[in-house]
C-alpha cells in the first residue's frame, strides 16, 4: 500500500489537466480535469476555489439537514459565508505556489482497517 501512495505522489500529471478537483478521461482516452467524484462538483480553476466550492457543498448540505438549523440564529451561518469569502482568500495568499497539482486518493483508509 505505501508503494502505491508512493508511486500516486510521484507520478507526473500530463499537460492536460488544467483544473483542480478530480481526473477523468476525454473522448480521446486523455487524462483530464473533471470533478470531484467524492464531491460531485469542480474542476475549480484555482486552489483556493477548490476548498471555497467544497465548503459551499458541505454547507448546502448543512442547511438541508433539520439539526443543523440553530445557526440561522443571530447570523452565525451569514458570518461563516463571510469568513469564507474573506478569510479564506488570505489563507492562500500565503502559500509559496498555488498552482502545484498532484494526484491524492482520500478514501485509502477503508482499505487499512
Amino acid at each position: 500500500m505505501a508503494g502505491l501512495l508512493k508511486a500516486l505522489q510521484d507520478f507526473s500529471l500530463p499537460q492536460s489537466i488544467h483544473g483542480f478537483g478530480g481526473a477523468t478521461f476525454d473522448d480521446n482516452g486523455a487524462i483530464v480535469s473533471g470533478p470531484m467524484t467524492s464531491v460531485g462538483a469542480g474542476p475549480w480553476d484555482t486552489l483556493k476555489n477548490l476548498y471555497r466550492g467544497r465548503l459551499k457543498i458541505a454547507l448546502a448540505k448543512a442547511d438541508k439537514n433539520p439539526y443543523l438549523q440553530g445557526w440561522h440564529v443571530n447570523g452565525i451561518r451569514e458570518r461563516i459565508d463571510a469568513l469564507i469569502e474573506h478569510w479564506l482568500p488570505s489563507l492562500f495568499s500565503h502559500f509559496s505556489t498555488k498552482l502545484d497539482k498532484s494526484i491524492i486518493h482520500a478514501d485509502f483508509s477503508k482499505y487499512l482497517s
